[in-house]
């Protein structure tokens, strides 16, 4: 072959490999979440897997951002030869305070990969974003981003109270928040439930799940490392179950059984103890610029006839029990800048009040009838979108990454709000809107971070970018970026065979892992020099538990947690997965709407439903219609179950001996058909006037069910009035309020024929009857009348106030 044809050989082979190339660039979409600002992309691209130079090259140490280079980048990558070396040899990090503080340019080029940011933690979202860029062929696009967010506040907050939440658990949903430049985590640590701050001046407020200083030390560090801050809120006043029930005489008010919710917020004793509290708090959260100190949903039954607050209320000139509660804020939040910190409260507060909250508190705002956060901005309040649609994540109800990617950070709706519906808008002062913050309450800890991952990246790219993709294109970025997240939280995937629920096409689905005989689990490493160690009893796996090599059978409801390593090291976080024996299988006919199982929504059905029970494990089928739980001696499952009215069936599998086998089967199930009332479909009207937000026709649709509801709080006046449109005698009312089997809700009834002069016809103000399905009946005296008024008083569980449904008859 002469040289000429050699020649021609070489080019055109060059050619093609140059055009293979190439199209291999051109069909490159990167996956970032949340997107960038600017991104400059020349089509070329580095391979990190091909040296500089044929000089060795050694590992660069890169100091305190080694930690988080080693987790997002070179572990996940551990696998992919000369990476580390190549990329460290190229990498360049370095902080120009000249730049917004948030702001941070990657550049990256053939010599070099520089990341200049702003602050410490721009940086670190620089790193984040050059995770995001590796490829698994270990290449890295050619070209420039520069960024900042449009929103300063973005934030998660757990609820530790009504659920605990582990070390390691909380570890894994501060990987998730940075890896999305979420940045901060809102520990909401005490509430009713538990109080899981560990206070050295008052042990005693210490539940047994708490969490010590050394944890809070381990978890401010750890979150540093991934650009994140922990923001601390103890909730008070209101909210305050668990400081009462360790030592009542300190917190409550004088007579605490009438109100075990509220701190006394007339007594100088409880001041005292806040201050000594907060200074605690400040100095195990040094990072946070804020502390929140609740603030909302505040009871004061009892206030009125305590001694001690009448005197307090006398000597500070407050006129009211809501100058009261207003007093209290402005004096707590005054404590929280007394050391350094600024106050953050949730909205509950009012306008109606001679007592002002002062402008540089933070108001994160999730309700919007007592003080609009229209209002609140015009009125030069700094504000967070905290909309309970669809910023709230609460068990079986919440919404999807879709809807929550169509939200706007300037738009606020209730939970009731229909979806088509615009919802309450800020308009003017939107500038006053610092940001949002998802809001996760109640959740256990095992269904926690399924349940935030790709919710909480939807969040994200809307507050960082607010001219993002449409929601197609972010899902298309979102499900790569949450494929790198799970490499980087569990280098290993876990396949589960014998899982009943399903991937149910929907956002109330209830995440709990339920299996009805047997479940096998299923491990593959992601590298084959990662070993999978795990351990069924609760304890955090260690490189001398049982290595994984045959699939895990389980039989019986279980903890699983399972660890990777690499030469001995724990790699990735600690997956901790808990698996329910569920052995009844359901299948229920005559149903209106097809729903997940414990779906928020209600299973209803127009006539009748009909259910039948079975188990492939051996036992006899026991059952309840009355909501209790089943026992050894309820009815015995033979037939079919057909159901008339509404009501909540529980089923359990039990054994010879009388012992239950595994979880019980449970739901509840709504009717639709009422007898007829006068109220049905009529006008109705409520104390919330223009600002209400929820849904007042559910006071009167026809229908019983139980979160279709609307709501209020007690912070004064509830009422809602219905006009019949004309005149009747009046013989009986029936009040449905929400139902759980141990609360009750205080009211009265007026009527009246004009809808200016009332009259009382029934006054439930100390009603202690329980709350059920059926409602709560009252037999009155025949009385004319077109308007009638429900008052609704106190909900013996919590502050809140839930209608399911207000009937008038005239039999």
């Amino acid at each position: 072959m002469n040289i000429f044809y050699r020649l021609i050989v070489f080019c055109l082979y060059i050619s093609i490999v140059s055009c293979t190339e190439q199209a291999r660039i051109d069909t490159y979409e990167y996956s970032i979440v949340p997107v960038p600002q600017e991104v400059t992309l020349t089509g070329a691209f580095i391979n990190l897997l091909k040296p500089l130079s044929d000089q060795p090259t050694t590992v660069k140490k890169f100091g305190d951002y080694q930690y988080i280079l080693d987790q997002v980048i070179f572990n996940p990558n551990a696998s992919t030869p000369n990476l580390e070396s190549q990329l460290s040899s190229r990498l360049e990090l370095s902080i120009d305070i000249a730049m917004p503080e948030e702001a941070y340019q990657l550049d990256i080029s053939e010599e070099s990969i520089r990341i200049q940011a702003g602050s410490d933690r721009a940086v670190r979202f620089g790193i984040m974003t050059l995770s995001q860029l590796i490829t698994e062929q270990g290449t890295v696009p050619v070209g420039s981003i520069k960024d900042q967010p449009d929103y300063e506040y973005r934030s998660v907050m757990i609820d530790l109270s009504r659920n605990w939440h582990s070390v390691n658990t909380l570890k894994q949903l501060i990987v998730l928040a940075g890896f999305y430049k979420v940045k901060y985590v809102h520990l909401h640590l005490t509430d009713d439930g538990l109080f899981t701050f560990s206070s050295d001046a008052f042990p005693e407020l210490r539940t047994e799940k708490h969490y010590s200083k050394e944890d809070l030390m381990v978890l401010n560090a750890f979150a540093k490392a991934y650009g994140v801050t922990l923001i601390p809120e103890i909730d008070m006043p209101g909210h305050s179950s668990a400081f009462i029930r360790a030592d009542a005489q300190r917190w409550g008010i004088e007579n605490s059984k009438e109100n075990y919710y509220t701190l006394n917020m007339g007594s100088e004793q409880v001041y005292e103890g806040i201050q000594t509290l907060l200074e605690e708090v400040a100095e195990a959260f040094p990072e946070s610029p804020y502390i929140h100190i609740g603030g909302d949903e505040v009871y004061m039954g009892g206030f009125e006839n305590d001694t001690q607050v009448q005197a307090y209320m006398k000597a500070h000139e407050l006129e009211s029990l809501t100058d009261l509660y207003h007093h209290f804020i402005v004096r707590v939040g005054t404590q929280v800048k007394a050391i350094g910190k600024t106050p953050m409260i949730w909205t509950g507060f009012e306008l109606e009040s001679e007592v002002k909250i002062p402008k540089d508190f933070v108001i994160m705002a999730w309700n919007m009838t007592d003080y609009t956060p229209q209002k609140l901005a015009q009125d030069g309040y700094t504000v967070i979108n905290a909309s309970w649609q669809p910023l709230y994540v609460v068990n079986n109800r919440k919404w999807s990454p879709e809807t929550i990617y169509d939200w706007s950070p300037n738009q606020w709706k209730s939970d009731q709000t229909p979806k088509e519906l615009p919802g309450h808008r800020v308009k003017d002062s939107a500038s006053m809107i610092i940001g949002g913050s998802m809001c996760a309450w109640e959740q256990g800890q095992y269904k926690e971070l399924i349940t935030l991952r790709k919710r909480l990246a939807a969040m994200s790219e809307r507050l960082w970018n607010t001219n993002a993709t449409d929601y197609a294109t972010y899902a298309s970025r979102n499900q790569k970026s949450d494929q790198q997240l799970e490499a980087i939280l569990f280098p290993f995937t876990l396949t589960e065979s014998g899982l009943t629920q399903g991937d149910w096409d929907d956002a109330n689905r209830y995440e709990n892992f339920e299996f009805e005989d047997l479940l096998s689990l299923h491990i593959k490493s992601a590298h084959n020099d990662i070993a999978v160690r795990y351990t069924q009893d609760g304890r955090i796996p260690t490189n001398t538990d049982r290595m994984y090599s045959l699939p895990i059978i389980l039989k019986e409801s279980g903890l699983v947690s399972f660890q990777a390593f690499r030469n001995g090291t724990p790699i990735g976080q600690t997956l901790e997965k808990k698996y329910f024996l569920a052995p009844i299988q359901a299948k229920v006919t005559g149903l209106v709407n097809d729903l997940s199982p414990h779906s928020w929504e209600n299973h209803k059905f127009a006539d009748t439903a009909t259910f039948h029970f079975s188990s492939k494990r051996d036992g006899v089928l026991r059952y309840t219609t009355d909501g209790s739980t089943p026992t050894a001696i309820s009815s015995i499952y033979t037939d079919p179950i057909v159901l008339k009215d509404s009501k909540t069936i529980k089923v359990g599998l039990f054994d010879t001996a009388g012992d239950q086998i595994g979880a019980s089967w449970y739901e509840e199930y709504v009717q639709l058909g009422l007898e007829t009332s006068l109220t049905t479909g009529k006008p109705v009207s409520t104390c919330h006037g223009d600002n209400e937000l929820g849904v007042p026709s559910l006071i009167n649709n026809g229908e019983i069910a139980r979160w279709d509801h609307w709501g209020t709080h007690t912070n004064g006046d509830n009422w809602v009035i219905i006009d019949l449109e004309q005149a009747h005698e009046l013989t009986r009312f029936k009040t449905y309020t929400f139902w759980d089997g141990y609360r009750y809700y205080e009211y009265t009834i007026d009527v009246s024929l004009d809808g200016t002069s009332w009259k009382q016809a029934v006054d439930q103000s100390e009603n202690r009857k329980l709350s059920v399905p059926e409602g709560q009946e009252d037999i009155i005296k025949p009385t004319k009348a077109r308007y009638v008024r429900l008052n609704l008083i106190r909900n013996s569980a919590n502050p809140g106030l839930h209608l399911v449904e207000f009937q008038a008859f005239a039999d």
